[in-house]
């Protein structure tokens, strides 16, 4: 045989080479979409939006013009003429949840396949409340129990209820179940399970129900129920806003936002609500970051699944919630010290776009593939081999988000979003402001630890966008 005998100077390439994989640090690396964005500059991305916000926070303070203008709202009332049929789009909300909640008990166990997951968490979740941001508040026409309790008590006229609904719960109700909305959807172990997401909202449901013959529908979905506070204040960023004054439909048009405008007193419980909602969508980008999981003392190549993380991830919540409400109380607090003014009216309504911009961005890249499989789901829902919607052989593509083109805009969607969300911010809270007192210098130093903290929540939330996070 041939005996190899390398040559003298191959010997320092081998040991030099032996040695660097000895020495090798460890590898950085990523599960799911952000492979694509991590390609990006993302850096530049986060400190253009940084500065973006910044910029407008100066530039406020350099605008006192502000304090004599008004903003010009269009306004339309119509006569009464859709009371006979106003129930029907709620008895009809009510029909579907009915059948979709049948569909998640008696349909298929794939939350793929069954329609009720993808209805929920897709269509529902994110859809409706684009829909509320770009067309006001809709909740209130198609709640599943306005048409319900109507048709319930038609053979005995205006229905009358046997409990007044105690002034000091104002909207802690919702508050509680927003909370455990959120624990379900973040924390708990299968949010997807059809069986198990079927019990939770009809559980909801009949929860709500009662809450309405008890204490009135006026009182209970004005304050009790989550859902019509969270549209509610969606609806409040739209250009449309809807009311109802003796017996009139009240439309309004203007710029986006206006609804914030109302210069009102805030319950203590209804800012929680706005924290909450914000806490909510941040913790559920801050969960899946390898940061998270990297605290935790977990390989986020091999995670173990939500139920090893449960207790975790709920004390990671209410920290989220707790920080950030004690974050916003300081700095408005400290804001009234510095320029002893009392504290402005309704501010919190100026996190209402922060919240409502991260919901978007959040759910965005995984919103086109979301709407296509409900849409599917929704063509055969108890897996019978129906086509409802003509849309049973519709196939979804794995992840857009693999492609660069795609997740390059989807990013670029993402960032812009949330610079505009924080820039409406600033420019809610300096309105509210200057309608306090129309001092320049005071305004400016009562609002400058909020808009501190409206700048550092901005990177924040761009670091959540750009960070790895497992599948």
């Amino acid at each position: 045989g041939v005996v190899w005998k390398p040559k003298m100077h191959c010997v320092p390439a081998f040991t030099c080479c032996a040695g660097m994989a000895l020495w090798s640090p460890p590898a950085g690396a990523h599960a799911g979409e952000r492979g694509q964005i991590m390609l990006l500059p993302t850096g530049f991305y986060m400190l253009g939006g940084v500065l973006a916000v910044l910029a407008s926070v100066i530039l406020m303070g350099f605008m006192p013009a502000l304090a004599r203008w008004k903003v010009r709202v269009l306004e339309f009332k119509f006569a009464d003429t859709w009371s006979s049929w106003k129930p029907l789009p709620s008895f009809l909300g009510f029909a579907l949840l009915s059948a979709l909640v049948l569909a998640g008990f008696f349909g298929p166990g794939d939350p793929i396949s069954n329609p009720l997951p993808g209805f929920i968490w897709s269509l529902w979740w994110m859809g409706f409340t684009l829909l509320c941001l770009l067309f006001g508040n809709l909740w209130p026409l198609f709640n599943p129990w306005t048409g319900l309790l109507q048709v319930m008590t038609a053979a005995t006229g205006r229905y009358r209820p046997p409990l007044r609904y105690p002034i000091w719960l104002v909207h802690w109700p919702a508050v509680i179940m927003f909370a455990a909305f959120a624990w379900f959807e973040l924390v708990y172990p299968a949010p997807d399970d059809p069986p198990r997401l079927a019990a939770a909202v009809a559980g909801y449901f009949g929860a709500n129900l009662a809450g309405l013959l008890l204490f009135g529908e006026m009182e209970w979905l004005g304050k009790a129920e989550c859902f019509s506070v969270y549209f509610r204040i969606a609806g409040r960023l739209s250009p449309c806003q809807w009311s109802m004054l003796n017996g009139r439909l009240i439309f309004r048009l203007g710029l986006p936002g206006h609804g914030l405008l109302r210069s009102e007193w805030v319950s203590p419980s209804e800012t929680a609500f706005v924290l909450l909602a914000l806490a909510t969508v941040s913790f559920d980008g801050f969960s899946h970051s390898f940061f998270w999981i990297d605290a935790l003392g977990l390989n986020p190549l091999e995670f173990p699944g939500r139920s090893a993380v449960e207790l975790a991830n709920t004390l990671g919540f209410l920290t989220m919630f707790l920080c950030l409400s004690a974050a916003f109380a300081m700095a408005v607090k400290l804001g009234s010290i510095t320029a002893q003014q009392p504290v402005v009216p309704g501010l919190v309504m100026a996190i209402a776009p922060i919240a409502l911009a991260y919901h978007v961005a959040h759910y965005l890249p995984e919103f086109p593939i979301g709407i296509m499989r409900a849409t599917k789901a929704l063509s055969n829902p108890f897996g019978a081999g129906l086509n409802l919607l003509g849309t049973a052989g519709l196939n979804p593509p794995a992840s857009l988000m693999m492609d660069h083109r795609v997740a390059t805009l989807v990013y670029r969607l993402q960032t812009a979003i949330i610079v505009i969300g924080h820039v409406m911010a600033v420019m809610v809270a300096h309105i509210l402001a200057l309608r306090s007192t129309a001092e320049t210098r005071t305004i400016v130093v009562s609002q400058a630890p909020l808009n501190i903290l409206m700048v550092l929540y901005t990177l924040f939330g761009l670091w959540l966008l750009s960070t790895p996070v497992i599948s």
